[in-house]
């Protein structure tokens, strides 16, 4: 492929997304930790454009393997070509407003349409030579294409009608990028010309040339409402919608060639440029960092979007893989609060008022509510359902996002189940909520919020049991907890087991067992007004786990508060978190990670006294040498009664338990667990055989 051909397949669209970005752009955090996937993809199929498909995943198009590719978060990639025409030449691929994917076929004059299950149609293009290329969804509910061959603008409805428009460009235009403009309208590039141009839903054009000086390649509307481009040989240009220009090259490397452009998830742009085989970060002011550490060397970087995942996700045309850049967010840092209700569909608490019904989605404002600040980027909740009416389970999601392919709750009819939920906000500081099967009731509880201000970050440990009221450990004599604040006890964690004396929360797991009615327990900071909350409910005689991130009170103690009755508790410290030493947190939208039914991360059952190695680090934007990762762990088709428990690479398994389970039941719980830099964890089930699930939620880091 020659440099020019690969150079204008690289003009990404990248309108259609709905991002919704708050805040100015900050300075660059730690350096992005890149992934390349290839599995999957042909050899020599020279992946071109990428961008986030309906379905949660990233579709882009291969130009000389005459292919649509789709790959997970997780990188796993299939590709369709069945009714696209033999060496069509595909450049831009974007997402239509009718849920497909709508691609540029330039050396057979068509557009495609492929569906997210890969049923392929094609549309012919009028003019002879047009060479359709790159495609955005404008606001009027029709795809726009630019002709790189005629020098026109096409409009196409969702039922493949075509009209082109070529009054108002420059002859020698040579048309490449198009995206939906910040006014309205549909803005594309003239790299012939060294214009930007922009053309009304009814085919009005007017071009832009003051001020640019160089060839404009790519272009995309940015989070400060301006158009951002691409300029060849080493610029990146900033055009307000009124068409004043600003050209930025300061930090980036000299004839880097920047092809394609993107918003990314810190409010600022990010860029592939070819030449330099590097990923750049420009702040909406038009500073300019630079990355390559990651990226195989000549991968000829080409599109570039922000995936499904909060990543950001690029093309690797020479190489045949997409690369994923994560962690670009600086971490985050923990503020933990007195439990909090913010939901109870039961009541006006929320808002809701009514149950979570099958297939509906609701969503939670979170960022302002309460104690959590305005400035909060991911919540921890402590999530129960309740009345049920089938067996079901719940999801917990940031807003704006597709409904993942997990899930924070396994609940049967009328059962009442809680779990920690630690979740990224998404659109608004909301997070959604949706219910698989029947009805339920939702009620959430914050215990706290993270974010980029001073705040506690965390150590995790290798879980050590420092409570069980059947036993001397903890200090309660060996006696259960009764019912009501007349028994309530208090247990030390500061100074315990090293957690350190300016410890402002711990991460403990939570077990109750043998108790004598259905009642919950409240696990809160000592010295303050019992809240009205709950930690783990329960059903008499049943044994359940629930993690439970806790503040420490002044007396360096928690507090535990029993409903009714009388129950046994158990309690293991996985980590605490204290300002000033530990690690930053990153969320990530959920991912699964593990699910030996399918044979991902691991195949088969657990077998009774296995213990299994599963890689999370290294998958779905979690690195490898990340200090541990929080994943929401289910258990299900257990043949008997048994337990499990996670921890980290190269220690000895603890005396300790994630999860307690019932035969046949199906049951989560969160795990924090620390990592030894290898990405791996241990997984280990006492008794029978069972099935395990996890979905990464996130993971914490040195920065």
């Amino acid at each position: 492929m020659r440099i020019r051909r690969l150079m204008g397949a690289c003009g990404v669209v990248l309108g259609g997304l709905g991002l919704v970005l708050v805040g100015p752009a900050g300075p660059a955090g730690a350096a992005p930790v890149i992934v390349e996937y290839g599995s999957g993809i042909t050899t020599n199929s020279q992946p071109t454009v990428v961008t986030t498909g309906p379905d949660g995943n990233l579709w882009f198009t291969e130009y000389t393997g005459n292919r649509i590719g789709r790959m997970t978060p997780s990188g796993q990639a299939n590709e369709y070509t069945a009714g696209i025409t033999p060496s069509a030449g595909l450049n831009g691929i974007a997402l239509g407003p009718d849920g497909n994917l709508w691609f540029g076929e330039g050396s057979v004059d068509k557009i495609g349409r492929i569906t997210p299950s890969g049923s392929v149609t094609e549309f012919p293009v009028p003019t002879v030579g047009a060479a359709p290329q790159y495609l955005a969804a404008g606001p009027d509910g029709n795809m726009w294409f630019t002709e790189h061959g005629s020098g026109k603008i096409g409009r196409i409805t969702m039922t493949g009608s075509v009209v082109e428009f070529g009054s108002g460009i420059s002859a020698s235009a040579n048309l490449g990028g198009i995206t939906a403009g910040p006014d309205g309208n549909l803005w594309f590039t003239e790299s012939g010309t060294f214009k930007v141009a922009k053309i009304t839903t009814t085919g009005t054009v007017t071009e832009y040339h003051t001020g640019i000086t160089a060839a404009p390649g790519s272009i995309t509307t940015g989070p400060d409402g301006n158009l951002w481009v691409t300029e060849l040989p080493n610029s990146i240009a900033r055009i307000t919608p009124s068409g004043t220009v600003n050209e930025f090259s300061s930090g980036m490397t000299a004839n880097s060639n920047p092809v394609a452009i993107t918003s990314g998830p810190d409010g600022a742009l990010w860029a592939t440029e070819y030449s330099a085989n590097k990923l750049a970060r420009i702040t909406t002011a038009g500073g300019i960092t630079e990355y390559g550490a990651g990226i195989t060397a000549n991968a000829a970087l080409g599109g570039i979007t922000l995936g499904p995942d909060g990543n950001v996700w690029f093309a690797e045309s020479a190489k045949n893989r997409l690369g994923q850049a994560s962690a670009i967010v600086p971490g985050m840092q923990y503020h933990p609060v007195t439990p909090t209700r913010a939901l109870d569909s039961r009541t006006t608490t929320g808002n809701w008022k009514a149950p979570l019904t099958a297939g509906a989605t609701r969503s939670l404002g979170i960022a302002g509510v309460g104690p959590v600040s305005l400035s909060a980027a991911a919540v921890v909740m402590n999530v129960t359902v309740t009345n049920g009416s089938l067996p079901s389970f719940l999801t917990v999601f940031p807003t704006g996002s597709s409904v993942p392919n997990a899930s924070n709750l396994n609940f049967a009819a009328g059962q009442t189940i809680p779990n920690l939920v630690t979740v990224k906000l998404g659109s608004g500081g909301a997070v959604s909520f949706a219910n698989a099967v029947g009805s339920v009731d939702v009620i959430a509880d914050i215990v706290g919020y993270y974010d980029g201000a001073s705040g506690s970050l965390f150590t995790p440990v290798t879980p050590a049991r420092i409570l069980d009221s059947r036993t001397a450990n903890g200090g309660w004599g060996s006696a259960p907890l009764g019912a009501g604040a007349l028994y309530e006890r208090t247990l030390t964690v500061r100074g315990v087991a090293g957690v350190p004396m300016n410890a402002t929360a711990v991460a403990l797991n939570v077990t109750v067992t043998g108790g004598t009615a259905n009642s919950f327990l409240t696990v809160f900071p000592d010295g303050v007004t019992k809240p009205i909350t709950s930690t783990v409910n329960f059903a008499a005689g049943q044994t359940i786990p629930n993690l439970a991130i806790v503040g420490v009170g002044a007396t360096n103690k928690v507090r535990f508060d029993n409903a009714v009755g009388w129950t046994d508790v158990i309690v293991d410290l996985v980590g605490w978190y204290a300002p000033g030493s530990g690690s930053y947190f990153h969320p990530i939208s959920p991912s699964r990670v593990l699910d030996d039914r399918v044979g991902n991360g691991a195949s088969g059952p657990w077998g009774a006294g296995t213990t299994r190695s599963v890689q999370v680090g290294g998958r779905v934007g979690m690195p490898v040498n990340a200090s541990g990762f929080v994943l929401n762990t289910t258990v299900t088709n257990g043949s008997q009664g048994s337990f499990l428990t996670v921890f980290p690479a190269g220690v000895v398994r603890p005396t300790s338990s994630n999860l307690n389970f019932g035969a046949g039941e199906t049951i989560p719980n969160l795990v924090m667990v620390g990592s030894n830099g290898s990405g791996v964890v241990n997984v280990s089930n006492e008794l029978g055989s069972v099935d395990v699930i996890a979905d990464a939620v996130g993971y914490f880091a040195s920065s």
